[in-house]
């Protein structure tokens, strides 16, 4: 089990639960100070970043009871090459459970060459883009390998990226930029037929505004998670297209933010097979500076499926269950840091508008030193028994970490 994987799985559930199961992922939706940002510029060479963690994860659910100790090695640095451009990388060799002595873990999680001439920059390497204003809510920003709270309070620079080449054009207020994905990923629930995906590319454009900014998006896409074809039981990824908006303004203290997205060709389960059905998503935000340090967001996103001619099933831990036309959901964060930011702590609480998931999320991060950092997480869940996720019903999870910095 990965560091805080139990608190994990509760996070996944929700986001995956409340925004449709057929993209069941084990990832973290909710806003850890973790922001998905367009690739950012390295800073040059300081030496070798090397640290060490050591977790400690309970898990508490129905049939299930587990407790794990694991340790992970960080390593970061950038090194200018000249003309070639700044390389920058991070990796983490993880042992992800010493009392049973389980294998180390070697990931590469950024390899990064970027360089610029003129108005034209590039990135070639593993890394990430993010696409969308509001965290947590998958409408736009589907680019991305999951996440894992073994990744939070790390660096956004440093989280697992995927393989891209991408250039940004800046044309006066206008930027431009694209990007190519020749090797995308994909989780599996059930057993997958071999095939090679074809490469993922999408342009967008960012064009300001006073106050705010607005972008626009094209691409071609595969999804993040396959989609379970009952016919077989077997598991299917094929490309689907996106064209997307969104935009963000601020209002003093207040920013809200948009983001909306119709995506065609989208697989989808019915009784005899898999069909392609196209599916509107749509998200709306805030995020209240409270004060300089405290912060309360909230977002509401739902997905509409544009033809609902006969019954189509989601298939997740639960198994397969009646999937609607419509889904919802719901996440609220409240966030503060004390002085010098030595202390930070969060809550965030989230599900399903129609209360069939509801998962909380609560978090603590203290800085003794330059050199040591400690963590806390606690989660809760409940779901409708009945439901998609009905097995995850009850399920707590604590999770402990120390990281040292050398």
């Amino acid at each position: 089990m990965r560091v805080f994987a139990a608190a994990t799985a509760i996070a996944a559930v929700l986001a995956a639960g409340a925004a449709g199961a057929q993209e069941f992922e084990l990832d973290l939706q909710f806003d850890e100070e973790i922001a998905f940002e367009e690739v950012p510029e390295a800073e040059p060479a300081s030496g070798m970043q090397v640290s060490t963690v050591l977790s400690f994860s309970a898990l508490r659910s129905p049939g299930s009871n587990s407790d794990t100790w694991s340790l992970a090695l960080k390593f970061a640095n950038s090194h200018d090459l000249g003309a070639l451009g700044l390389l920058d990388w991070s990796a983490s060799l993880l042992f992800p459970d010493l009392a049973a002595a389980a294998p180390a873990e070697f990931s590469l999680d950024r390899l990064m060459l970027q360089n610029s001439a003129g108005d034209l920059s590039w990135q070639l390497g593993k890394y990430r883009i993010g696409w969308g204003e509001i965290e947590g809510i998958a409408v736009l920003d589907v680019l991305n390998p999951a996440l894992s709270l073994a990744t939070v309070g790390n660096d956004s620079a440093q989280l697992p990226g995927q393989w891209f080449a991408s250039a940004e054009y800046f044309a006066g207020a206008l930027t431009v930029s694209g990007f190519v994905g020749p090797d995308p990923q994909v989780e599996h629930l059930l057993p997958a037929a071999p095939a090679r995906l074809p490469p993922e590319f999408g342009v967008k454009a960012d064009i300001p505004f006073e106050g705010g900014q607005a972008s626009l998006y094209a691409a071609r896409l595969v999804p993040q998670a396959g989609v379970v074809n009952l016919a077989t039981m077997t598991s299917s990824a094929r490309p689907y297209r996106l064209v997307g908006l969104s935009a963000h303004r601020a209002f003093g203290p207040v920013l809200l933010e948009f983001d909306l997205a119709l995506k065609s060709g989208l697989e989808r389960a019915g009784a005899t097979g898999l069909v392609l059905h196209d599916r509107l998503d749509a998200a709306v935000g805030a995020e209240i500076a409270l004060s300089n340090t405290a912060q309360l967001s909230a977002s509401v996103s739902a997905r509409r499926w544009l033809r609902q001619d006969q019954p189509y099933f989601d298939f997740g831990p639960g198994g397969a269950v009646p999937a609607g036309r419509t889904t919802s959901s719901y996440l609220l964060g409240v966030s503060n840091s004390f002085p010098n930011n030595d202390l930070n702590l969060s809550l965030n609480l989230g599900g399903a508008l129609d209360g069939s998931l509801t998962a909380a999320v609560l978090s603590a991060d203290y800085s003794l030193s330059d050199r040591l950092r400690l963590s806390a997480r606690a989660s809760a869940m409940r779901a409708d028994p009945a439901g998609l996720f009905g097995p995850f019903d009850g399920t707590r999870s604590l999770g402990l970490e120390a990281e040292f910095f050398f």
